[in-house]
């Protein structure tokens, strides 16, 4: 009988080790995955941010090239 309980024992030690296991697996899983989000989440937020550089910069050169124009055509009419 003691043999039984001991296999029993030992048996419930294995499952609670093989349980402990699986959870840290989890646990490790869940943190790559979050590392891919974070990694996704910047690279989509340094796009959106080149983006919008390059955008502002876009606009800077019109309003120059519409201040040039009206230059331009000031001196046109002085002359």
């Amino acid at each position: 009988m003691c043999t039984n309980q001991a296999h029993r024992e030992e048996t419930r030690r294995e499952e609670e080790e093989l349980m402990r296991e699986m959870e840290a697996a989890k646990a490790r899983r869940q943190a790559l995955e979050d590392e891919v989000k974070q990694g996704k989440l910047k690279k989509k937020e340094e796009s959106a941010k080149k983006k919008a550089t390059l955008q502002a910069a876009k606009e800077k050169e019109a309003r120059l090239a519409a201040m040039r124009a009206e230059i331009e055509a000031a001196r046109a009419e002085e002359e």
